[in-house]
């Protein structure tokens, strides 16, 4: 296992961002879009984007903006400041110098209802800007919310619950908000309750996911429901949060795989909530909260930013791969228009050197892509076969003119053989034109043994098996089959050769398709888009997307 760190990542960054960057600050944001748009998989030149390496791997900084926003859990952060109506009123008392809105000359807290200003940060991009650092972008909207029902006042009546259960002492309540649209997700409030006058506890606010009808808890009784729901008045404004971190990548050279990370064990949050009412009113209350956002925005750790990365396909069993002696690979950002993702690129072949500056985004508007030379066709396919993959039998049938000896004379007849061929070696793996099928194919072929299970004479009908005659010995031959890369499992008449192809399609095109060391048989699973392969350019191209984040 080879570990980057970043000065490593900054050093392959800037070799390769900066000679980019300076071409494309002459187009308009226009012009970038429009590149983008006018993206076509079939124009895609397989040998020039690659840059000279023998595979490369890119994901795009959309999916990897939905794999941290998943493993961060984003949709259940949120960060309000709740307060009692008396003690916003003071708050508001001491910025009415700075509120503009007239909004503020007509609203008066009610004391006993308690209010909240908060807002509920969701990830919206995530960019390469800087060497080996990755910048993600959260918006919000800024909220006033208050509480649809009033709870007791000091002093007041003792609350009635379910069954004639009157709590006794300080009891814990649970909040739920709704916060404006674009922020759909509610979020959990705990506050403290004694003598009807409810204060935030220490471990205000929480986080958490879904609809949420909090419980109330008494100290020494059993706990009974309550649902205290809190509800927008007013959006006050937008608030933009950035967070920076490292980039930094692990080799597993065994394994010929990679992991891409984001370290956020020094990250950087940064936010701001705009000017004028909304800035005045998230310093008062809401600033003091900044250290707790960014915890749960950045949490001392690392996350994968894409799945790991296999140069052979899915390898659950983190086996090694022998069949590539050579692994070399360097992870860095591509960018095309508005398109941004990040290149995972392998040298496998020795002497042979990829250019940095040469790979380009390739991917266009899909989730991931690859592109692999036959050089690496041929050792993941061989790869496959040595590991127990591809089917190792296939009946075959022949019509043959035999010689039969009938009343004493020796005669010719037609007879039908019905044996199998045994699959002793992969000895060819190839990319080839096919100008009968105007494509190209990929060609797989070896050594094999025929052996004969039964021989049909079609005068009679007799049948002719080694209990009854001497069939003879298995009979050395070559095996070979065509392979068309295609988006489903091929078809064919032949139930024999479309069962290998079938196989073949499974245990080996798949897994060239989908270069992710793990992914799920379900829903989940990589879906691959588009194929194509180029015999001349000796390439395989894919693209696909990423149903769900998988590790």
């Amino acid at each position: 296992m080879e570990t980057f760190s970043a000065a490593d990542v900054a050093a392959v960054y800037s070799s390769t961002v900066r000679p980019t960057a300076r071409k494309l600050v002459a187009d308009s944001w226009a012009s970038s879009l429009a590149l983008a748009d006018r993206y076509n998989p079939r124009e895609v030149h397989v040998n020039r984007v690659t840059g000279g390496f023998n595979s490369a791997v890119q994901v795009a900084a959309s999916y990897c903006l939905r794999s941290y926003a998943e493993r961060i859990d984003a949709d259940s952060v949120s960060i309000i400041a709740r307060r009692r109506g008396a003690v916003l009123t003071t708050a508001l008392e001491q910025l009415r110098d700075e509120l503009t809105d007239p909004f503020w000359a007509t609203f008066v807290p009610e004391p006993t209802k308690a209010y909240g200003i908060g807002y509920s940060p969701r990830p919206v991009s995530m960019s390469f800007a800087e060497p080996g650092s990755v910048t993600i972008l959260f918006r919000a909207d800024l909220a006033l919310l208050v509480e649809s029902r009033k709870l007791n006042p000091p002093g007041g009546p003792v609350p009635q619950f379910p069954g004639g259960f009157n709590p006794l002492g300080p009891v814990s309540a649970t909040l739920s908000a709704n916060l404006p649209a674009g922020n759909p997700a509610p979020v959990a409030l705990p506050v403290a309750e004694a003598a009807g006058d409810p204060t935030p506890v220490a471990t205000h606010p929480q986080f958490l996911p879904g609809a949420f009808a909090g419980s109330l808890v008494n100290t020494v009784l059993n706990p009974v429901e309550l649902e205290v729901p809190l509800q927008v008045q007013r959006v006050l404004g937008t608030v933009e949060v950035t967070l920076k971190a490292r980039l930094r990548w692990t080799a597993h050279k065994p394994q010929k795989s990679v992991d891409i990370l984001l370290d956020l064990r020094q990250a950087e949050v940064t936010v701001n909530p705009g000017a004028g009412d909304a800035r005045a009113l998230y310093e008062e209350l809401l600033a003091p909260l900044e250290p707790l956002l960014a915890s749960h925005l950045a949490p001392h750790a690392d996350i994968p930013l894409t799945p790991t990365i296999s140069l052979i396909g899915r390898n659950t069993g983190f086996i090694g791969v022998p069949e590539l002696p050579q692994f070399e690979v360097r992870v860095f950002p591509v960018q095309r228009g508005s398109r941004q993702a990040l290149c995972a690129a392998f040298d496998v072949v020795p002497g042979c050197q990829g250019i940095i500056e040469d790979v380009e985004h390739f991917i266009g508007a899909s989730d991931y892509g690859v592109i692999h030379d036959e050089y690496v066709v041929e050792r993941v396919i061989r790869h496959k076969w040595n590991q127990g993959g591809f089917d190792r039998s296939v009946g075959v049938a022949r019509k043959v003119s035999l010689r039969v000896k009938r009343d004493g004379r020796d005669r010719d007849e037609d007879a039908w053989v019905y044996g199998r061929l045994l699959l002793d070696s992969l000895d060819e793996v190839a990319l080839q034109p096919h100008a009968d099928l105007r494509g190209d194919l990929l060609l797989l072929s070896g050594q094999a043994r025929g052996v004969a299970d039964r021989v049909v004479l079609t005068t009679d009908g007799t049948v002719l098996t080694p209990e009854n005659a001497d069939l003879g010995p298995p009979e050395a031959a070559t095996w070979a089959v065509n392979l068309a890369a295609s988006l489903t499992l091929p078809w064919e008449p032949d139930a024999e050769l479309r069962d290998f192809r079938q196989r073949a399609h499974t245990d080996g095109l798949r897994h060239l398709a989908r270069p992710f060391a793990r992914f799920p048989f379900t829903y989940l699973m990589p879906d691959v888009e588009y194929v194509r392969t180029e015999a001349v350019l000796k390439r395989m191209f894919f693209l696909g997307q990423l149903p769900g984040v998988f590790a």
